[in-house]
């Protein structure tokens, strides 16, 4: 099969950079993938080497319908399908974004809106290729590590725990690679997302100390693969008792590694989309 994968590649933002690693993925399953993306810090073009009028499957990550590089995709033939990862604050234009790329499937990784866009739920994934951990470095202490938004940076400051920003690409794997306890803390709107941390965190064999969600008990057991924490005062004291106790984390770290191995790497969610991508309707 010909895959073209479509999306837009800028520095620190994952759900964009994750478009490589799907092209990684497909192709190991056997499958001639090509990306057909605009690398912004270069203001590159990634283009296929075969003409791509002759793609079987078209998949769009994250692209946007604006830069002219995407117009000549909506006169493609081929199977079309998206995967969307965060819709949450831009539903409307998601909307019209999927209606104007004319979809035979959707994925999402936002549980919460799969229904309201008639969609599927594929959450996010681990890249085993692009994110390996360090063995000769040693685990130890413990931060949050995103943006220090103000919910975020109060949480921080009563749970004890400092916050590390604005850190990209290998600084990033090296920063969650070398902690204990990397502990997430997201907003309060509860959209339902699994944004990319949790995965890459356990992936590193770190030990996750995350939120209690429906969507992370959905797929790891508490105080095997990771820790939840109810409310900041649980964050705390679990905190503290992880710390006191690094070999249990070390052990928790893991074992959430060897979960997001098995099922849980981009290669697992391209053997999910697919089989589903394909079984459409005929034209």
């Amino acid at each position: 099969m010909r895959i073209l994968v479509a999306y837009r590649d800028i520095p620190g933002r994952r759900a964009f950079a994750c478009g490589a690693s799907v092209v990684r993925a497909i192709r190991r399953l056997g499958h001639d993938a090509q990306p057909y993306a605009k690398v912004y810090e270069r203001n590159e073009y990634l283009l296929p080497p075969w003409p791509i009028e002759t793609a079987n499957l078209l998949l769009l990550m994250e692209c946007c319908d604006n830069d002219p590089l995407y117009y000549e995709l909506g006169s493609l033939r081929c199977l079309r399908s998206y995967w969307e990862f965060d819709t949450e604050t831009h539903q409307a234009e998601s909307a019209e974004w999927i209606k104007f790329n004319r979809l035979d499937s959707l994925f999402m990784a936002n549980k919460r809106l799969v229904g309201k866009f008639n969609a599927q739920y594929l959450p996010y994934a681990f890249d085993e290729e692009l994110m390996i951990p360090d063995a000769s470095e040693a685990k130890t202490g413990a931060a949050i590590i995103g943006t220090a938004f103000e919910e975020r940076k109060q949480f921080a400051s009563r749970a004890g725990v400092p916050i590390i920003s604005d850190v990209f690409g290998k600084d990033y794997i090296a920063a969650i690679g070398k902690l204990l306890v990397h502990v997430h803390n997201m907003d309060s709107g509860g959209n339902g997302l699994i944004v990319c941390r949790p995965w890459e965190t356990m992936g590193l064999g770190t030990c996750l100390l995350t939120q209690r969600t429906p969507e992370i008990e959905e797929f790891f057991a508490d105080g095997v693969h990771c820790v939840m924490y109810d409310d900041v005062d649980d964050a705390r004291g679990k905190l503290s008792a992880l710390l006191a106790d690094p070999d249990r984390a070390r052990q928790i770290g893991s074992q959430g590694r060897v979960e997001i191995l098995k099922r849980h790497t981009y290669v697992h969610r391209m053997q999910s989309l697919l089989p589903r991508a394909f079984m459409v309707a005929p034209r």
